[in-house]
């Protein structure tokens, strides 16, 4: 917050109008609430590469390797079919 008050004064009072506590990095806990540090990213590579694991060290990264290159493809189609500047969810929303 001090950087960012040297740099510009008037986003740092327009930040401090809001709860700061509620959403800058500063007032965060550093200690972990729980011992298990995982995540639904963590967990969905997991379960895509329990296949892979059984392999050679060289065909688990070719069968990793033309996985994702799988899940890209299928994510860029999607995108390229969204002409807004929002996701189609997000502009429900909105």
């Amino acid at each position: 917050m001090r950087a960012l008050k040297s740099y510009d004064k008037v986003a740092h009072e327009d930040l401090l109008k809001t709860e700061p506590r509620t959403r800058c990095r500063a007032f965060f806990n550093s200690n972990a609430v729980c011992e298990d540090v995982n995540n639904n990213l963590s967990k969905s590579f997991n379960k895509t590469t329990k296949k892979s694991r059984k392999m050679p060290i060289m065909d688990m990264l070719e069968h990793i390797r033309r996985q994702t290159m799988q899940r890209v493809l299928k994510r860029y189609e999607k995108a390229s079919k969204c002409h807004s500047k929002f996701a189609p969810r997000i502009m429900k929303l909105y």
